[in-house]
């Protein structure tokens, strides 16, 4: 998982050609490119994320790429992507920001985690009915602004501590 290449982001067609492929947003390849795979380190195959970067700094970090993770699941859920694959969407992103709560070792976990690869493969995946939810819609935004307050909660809490 570590190792293996950019394959994910690259179009394959799905095994049935009863479902069209869904239309994925470039966007969302971008975001998710970035914070998975931004950077190689010279002379190996092993690709980093701002991802795992970024959530070195504590709470800040994991806030603002929650932010950028939250947007592939809102354009998913634009595409109509059924409304399971969604909630796996977020399960996969809350699992991210509690791997990268742990200190030091969850910054490992981050690098290896990639929840924004597996978003991108279950979006792949779907067969989106084309049907677009504006009550789920604002659900899945209103989780994934959960998740958001959840960071800045643990970062303000962190900052009491420190300073208290």
């Amino acid at each position: 998982m570590f190792l293996r290449e950019n394959a994910w982001l690259k179009e394959t067609a799905l095994t049935s050609d009863q479902y069209p492929k869904p239309k994925i947003e470039g966007r969302s390849l971008q975001i998710a490119k970035t914070l998975d795979y931004a950077f190689e380190i010279p002379g190996t195959k092993i690709r980093l994320g701002l991802d795992g970067i970024l959530g070195l700094i504590p709470g800040i970090g994991d806030a603002f790429t929650t932010v950028l993770a939250s947007a592939i699941v809102i354009d998913a859920a634009n595409a109509g992507v059924p409304k399971a694959t969604i909630l796996q969407m977020i399960f996969n992103i809350l699992v991210d920001i509690l791997i990268g709560s742990i200190p030091l070792l969850g910054d490992i976990g981050d690098f290896f985690w990639r929840a924004n690869e597996k978003n991108i493969r279950l979006w792949q995946n779907a067969h989106p009915d084309g049907k677009r939810d504006t009550v789920f819609l604002v659900f899945v935004a209103m989780c994934l602004l959960g998740l958001v307050l959840l960071c800045v909660f643990a970062v303000w809490r962190l900052l009491a501590k420190l300073f208290a």
